[in-house]
């Protein structure tokens, strides 16, 4: 994306971040066209939605509605527990279509961390909200899997800290 609009695909990554600030109306328009046969919709993929600008411009909750609105299955993948800001909204789409919820905790090493992700949330925040996670989901909450070498594939890495 970043090459795509002229950005440098490395330094401009971590400093440039374009927000599309009409995304739920766009998205409102796609999923009410016609041709649109409901289709799955993975967030996340190329982009992490929970980013910290979303605090700012809250274009979430309007795409939860239009998903909800259209009963059109989705998905997010995120590494920030801003997610659970919309928990009840994400509730309101699971009761008319399927909808899953990935929170991304690659190590919970802070070397590992500082390293690789440095300016996301920090795992523990992350982990510190797994509980409710699987109270709100209900069965459609996946937990992250590591995806980093050692020391932070071991399981344990993943239990909690109670």
């Amino acid at each position: 994306t970043h090459k795509y609009l002229d950005f440098n695909a490395g330094r401009d990554f971590e400093r440039e971040i374009v927000v599309k600030v009409n995304v739920p109306e766009l998205l409102r328009a796609e999923l009410a066209r016609p041709r649109w046969k409901g289709e799955h919709v993975a967030l996340g993929t190329n982009t992490d939605p929970y980013q910290w600008v979303e605090g700012r411009y809250r274009l979430m909750p309007g795409i939860w509605e239009a998903f909800r609105d259209f009963a059109n299955p989705c998905s997010v993948l995120t590494k920030s527990p801003l997610l659970l800001r919309d928990k009840e909204l994400l509730q309101q789409v699971a009761e008319r279509a399927p909808v899953t919820a990935n929170l991304s905790v690659p190590t919970r090493d802070e070397n590992a961390w500082r390293q690789t992700e440095p300016h996301t949330p920090h795992p523990r925040a992350r982990l510190a909200n797994r509980n409710t996670e699987q109270d709100v989901w209900r069965g459609n909450y996946q937990r992250g899997q590591s995806h980093l070498p050692e020391p932070s594939s071991h399981e344990c890495q993943f239990q909690s800290q109670h």
